[in-house]
This record gives structure tokens, C-alpha cells and sequence, in this order.
């Protein structure tokens, strides 16, 4: 078996350190090369499986027809995905969906083109809003409201693959709603590197007697760092036995909000932001962590990594319980309802702060969870062997495509009983529930 992998590889790039993880298991069992989008002179993580960096999409469909199963990995992120996308478009294969809100991709990724008008259409597509203001000063831009999660667009980001890959039971059930083709949860593969030892808590510049709670990541709006610490500044008894401290970005909008109201809240001892970390100082202060807050609402990816390092470091994480965090069980992560947000919140930290022996269990707990479930040789296998049964569903996928296109050839149109008839008959042919799924279209 040959398989083309597409995936971004910059360091920075959590996918790209995913893909090295589950590439380098695959390679044990099949051939397969790593399809990277041309980004010259940016560092790329280390791997030993061969790397083809690509720039259009004609010359490389050509190439494609030498490899079994192409796989294609989609994020959120424009420049990472755009031309990964594109490419699917194109020659179609399997999509790994790591985000369940493509929202931010499609805005960008049709604005820069200018075809506002293929924004509008897929909206109205999928989701049935019809976006009569025009872009403007006055227009709805839906991409930087939290509304971006009621209209996540990932059903354009998997039309006509031929399989999808979700990392959560979540994305799983609302990808399996929209489509017929295969689709099946594989737990996020990651992994972590104890090779070097951690910089000391004198030289983090941790205050001695307390306890450290981490957050990880660029601060956005969904991480709810602002309730973490409107909550600290409720709680002076926490505040003084707590340092918080976020590791990563504080860029944009957000990071002036956050940043302007610990000063407003008189958090300046309590609270740090690191700004950009590189992974050496990420891992020292997760390794020194009592706990850490991992909260997302609304919960826009498909998979965290954050969590899975987390928990296998062994850490007592708090998280939100929605999205792909919902999935964990419930004796190895401390979760809080959307609805009582604060009042959960401020419970689970004030008995991390003060319990060790709370700490030390859920620690163990999500360990066992994590090395249970985020393996890299698991993924593999478990990816394998979906290929195979996409091999298997191939058959009916294409008499289902000719289905679609004989329809909109006879002008037969969504709102027709025609259509669900089809979508019901086409579910039971692959073996599916029928929800109704949305007939899916054949590649444009």
C-alpha cells in the first residue's frame, strides 16, 4: 500500500508534529510520503519519511495516480490548509478533520480570492443563512463572533472525500449527519518528549508556597482565560495561594482585553503571560504545573492536543464540558457546565489549590486514559484499517456520485421528497443511520 499524506509541517504546526507522529508509525506497515505545501526557508519538524513539497495542483494530480489512498489533513488555518484543500478538491481522498468550526478558513480563504458570492453560497448551503448585506462596514462578519461555532462550514471542507477521520465522537456523529460517505473517530495521536529535563520553578520565576495552574495556547476568546481571572479577583483567597500563568500568544483583540484587565483586577502578581514559548519552556511548565485549565466555549476543534499533553503528563486538567472534551470520561478530567460556568469553575479550582490527593487522582486517571487512547501505533492501525474499509464501500460511494449527478441533471432540487428518498435508500447501502443525511454531491 503507497499513501500520499498531505498535511502542513512548520514547527510550529501542531498537525505537522501529528503527522510526523502517525506518519512514522504508517511507514511501518506501508509506503508513504509526506505532501507538504511549499513554504520556503520556514523550518520544518524533523522526520526520516520522505517529504515532496508541492505548489500547484495540476502537475501534482498527475503524480497522485501512482498511491492507493490519499490523505488529506484540514484545520482552521488558511495559510496551512489552503492549498491542502485545494488539492482535495481536486484528486479526492480522506479527509482527517481536525477542526469541527472551518468557519475562519472559508472567510479567508474566499476573500482572498474575492468570491464573496461563493462565501454567501455556501452559507446558504449548509446552514440556510442568506447574507443580503454586502461586505462592508455594515455587513455581518460572522468570523469574529463566537456565532462562527453555530455556522462551522466543515461539510464544504469534506464534500466529496471519499472518507473522513474525526478525533472526537462529536465531530464524528455531526459529519456522519451530512454526508454518506464512511466516516469514523479515531482518537487525537500524540506524544510527549521527556528527553531533556525541565528548567527549574527558581528559574520560571514561579513564587515558592504556590500552587502553578497553566493554560496553553494563543489566547483566544473560547479559552475563557478573562472568567479564570474575573474569578480569581472574586476570590482573594484563591488569588493569593494561586499563580496562573498562560503559555503562549497574546496577540490581537483579545490579548489587549486580557491584558488590560489583570491590570484592572490588580492581578499582576498572580498572573503571567509568556507570550510565545518555545516547546523547552512549554514542557518545563508543564511539568511543574499542580493543575491546569484547558477550558474552550464554544469548543471549535476537533481534537486537542493540548489536553492529550496534559493528561499525559499525568496533570489534573479543568476543562468545558462540550465539544471533544464532553468525550473524556468523567473520573479523569474536572469538567465545567457551559451554563454554571463561573460557580463550576471556582469550585474545581479551589479544590485542586487546596487537595493534593484530588490532584494526584485525576493526574493518574487521564495518564491511563491518554496512554490507553492517543497512541501513535493505534491511529495507525485504526487509519489502516478504515482505508480498507473505504476500499470495501467504494463500489456503492460511486453508484451513489452517479445517483447525485443523474438528479441534477433532471433539475431535481434539495427541497424535493426525491431527495430524501435517495439519502435514506444511500444510508441504508452504506450501512448508515438514516438522520437524514444530506445526499452528498460528487466532486465540483
Amino acid at each position: 500500500m503507497r499513501i500520499a499524506w498531505f498535511s502542513p509541517l512548520r514547527q510550529r504546526s501542531a498537525i505537522g508534529r501529528f503527522s510526523v507522529l502517525v506518519a512514522s508509525e504508517i511507514a511501518k506497515q506501508a509506503t508513504i510520503e509526506l505532501w507538504v505545501p511549499d513554504a520556503a526557508g520556514e523550518p520544518l519538524h524533523e522526520t526520516t519519511i520522505p517529504i515532496i513539497r508541492f505548489n500547484g495542483v495540476p502537475r501534482a494530480a498527475e503524480l497522485l495516480e501512482e498511491y492507493d489512498f490519499l490523505v488529506y489533513n484540514l484545520g482552521d488555518q488558511l495559510a496551512n490548509h489552503g492549498p491542502i484543500f485545494e488539492m482535495s478538491r481536486q484528486v479526492r481522498g480522506i479527509v482527517i478533520l481536525h477542526d469541527y468550526s472551518m468557519h475562519n478558513f472559508f472567510a479567508a480563504y474566499f476573500n482572498e480570492r474575492g468570491r464573496w458570492d461563493e462565501y454567501k453560497r455556501v452559507m446558504h448551503r449548509w446552514h440556510g443563512v442568506d447574507l443580503r448585506e454586502t461586505r462592508g462596514e455594515h455587513g455581518w462578519r460572522v468570523w469574529e463572533t463566537d456565532e462562527a461555532f453555530d455556522y462551522p462550514l466543515f461539510q464544504e471542507a469534506v464534500l466529496g472525500a471519499r472518507g473522513v477521520v474525526a478525533h472526537s465522537q462529536f465531530v464524528r456523529d455531526a459529519v456522519a449527519r451530512s454526508m454518506a460517505a464512511p466516516v469514523t473517530h479515531i482518537p487525537l495521536a500524540y506524544e510527549v518528549d521527556h528527553s531533556a529535563p525541565p528548567l527549574e520553578r527558581d528559574a520560571l520565576g514561579i513564587p515558592a508556597g504556590k500552587r502553578l495552574a497553566v493554560t496553553v495556547g494563543q489566547a483566544n476568546e473560547n479559552k475563557r482565560i478573562h472568567v479564570v481571572m474575573e474569578m480569581l479577583a472574586a476570590n482573594p483567597d484563591l488569588a493569593e495561594s494561586l499563580f496562573y500563568v498562560v503559555v503562549g500568544g497574546c496577540e490581537g483583540p483579545y490579548g489587549e482585553k486580557v491584558l488590560a484587565l489583570r491590570t484592572q483586577l490588580g492581578l499582576e502578581a498572580q498572573v503571567r503571560f509568556t507570550g510565545y514559548a518555545s516547546d523547552g519552556l512549554l514542557r518545563s511548565y508543564l511539568a511543574h504545573a499542580d493543575f491546569c485549565v484547558n477550558l474552550r466555549l464554544p469548543a471549535m476543534e476537533g481534537g486537542s492536543a493540548s489536553c492529550a499533553e496534559q493528561m499525559l503528563y499525568g496533570k489534573a486538567i479543568v476543562v468545558t464540558d462540550t465539544g471533544v472534551y464532553r468525550d473524556l470520561p468523567d473520573d479523569c478530567v474536572w469538567k465545567t457546565r457551559p451554563e454554571s460556568e463561573s460557580a463550576d469553575l471556582e469550585r474545581a479550582i479551589r479544590e485542586l489549590t487546596g487537595d493534593a490527593e484530588v490532584r494526584r487522582k485525576l493526574g493518574e486517571a487521564a495518564r491511563s486514559h491518554a496512554e490507553r487512547n492517543f497512541s501513535p501505533a493505534a491511529y495507525a492501525s485504526s487509519l489502516l484499517a478504515f482505508c480498507d474499509a473505504v476500499t470495501f464501500r467504494r463500489p456503492a460511494m460511486d453508484l451513489i456520485d452517479e445517483a447525485a449527478r443523474e438528479l441534477r441533471r433532471m433539475g431535481i432540487t434539495p427541497d424535493m421528497e426525491i431527495v430524501s428518498t435517495v439519502a435514506r435508500e444511500s444510508a441504508l447501502l452504506m450501512d448508515g443511520d438514516y438522520d437524514p443525511p444530506i445526499l452528498r454531491e460528487s466532486q465540483p
